[in-house]
């Protein structure tokens, strides 16, 4: 059996009923580019903990509010579905990820406080590509609105964890913008500078969400020394492992991002 150290988000889809809503988009404020924050010297890393008190709530859930009929950046979920769907999934999940910081989030955490939920949530940061590279790495096109988008996404995120001390118990900035297959790139040093801004301005700890294959290969250390853990993907049927060898094959490629990474905790995210 795997070890409880980590949190296993199931990859579910709630089937939902038909809702309709309007929801914020957050403002941003002028910052300094994310390059300009330093590393954290000495770098003291901020312990995972997947705890409500003392009770583990490790087992959670990834959570896409949007019902029939809604989209993100169109129709969203109101704060009458939420606090429905909250009810539903607080009877088995106490932490739930999501996937961006804008929009929705806002709706959710609301809710939270306005429920008094004890529910724990990893927030995501929805990060954009930013330009487009040739095989040298060159760039070839820039995406301002990207980079407005990518703004937009850190200022949320500053504002929810320091609105929610206690609810938001970790961050995730971007979704699997590393693996080779990503339609998301971001060059590693971007990556790195949101990282540490993130962490410069926010006391929970911070990693990136990406793919297994990603984290097993050396030039994933260089982004896990900047995180405080390691947020994985692992699917076995998207990669061939069926029915009995499912679990096996989890736990060898855990077995094997733990190895590449033995001073960061490694939790499941997908």
């Amino acid at each position: 059996m795997m070890e409880r150290g980590f949190v296993l988000a199931a990859s579910i889809a709630l089937l939902l009923l038909m809702g309709a809503g309007a929801t914020a988009v957050a403002r941003t404020r002028p910052r300094a580019h994310a390059a300009a924050y330093p590393r954290q010297s000495p770098f003291v890393v901020r312990p995972f903990r997947a705890f409500d008190g003392d009770r583990w709530i490790g087992e959670a859930v990834a959570y896409g509010p949007h019902r029939d009929g809604q989209r993100p950046g169109a129709l969203s979920p109101t704060r009458a579905q939420m606090r429905e769907d909250l009810a539903i999934m607080s009877k088995h999940w106490s932490l739930l990820r999501i996937y961006g910081s804008i929009g929705t989030a806002d709706t959710l955490l609301a809710t939270i406080r306005e429920t008094k939920s004890r529910t724990k949530i990893v927030l995501g940061l929805s990060l954009a590509a930013e330009d487009r590279r040739d095989s040298t790495g060159a760039v070839i096109e820039r995406f301002p609105e990207a980079v407005k988008h990518n703004r937009a996404e850190i200022e949320a995120a500053v504002r929810h964890a320091r609105l929610n001390p206690g609810t938001v118990l970790a961050i995730a900035v971007g979704n699997e913008t590393q693996i080779h297959w990503a339609g998301i790139r971001l060059p590693s040093e971007r990556l790195i500078g949101y990282i540490r801004e993130m962490r410069a301005r926010t006391k929970v700890p911070v990693s990136t969400a990406d793919d297994f294959n990603f984290w097993n290969k050396e030039e994933s250390r260089a982004i896990a020394l900047e995180c405080d853990y390691v947020f994985t993907h692992l699917h076995p049927l998207w990669n061939g492992a069926l029915n009995d060898d499912a679990l096996p094959w989890v736990e060898r490629n855990l077995g094997a991002i733990r190895l590449m990474h033995p001073e960061r905790e490694v939790v499941i995210g997908e």
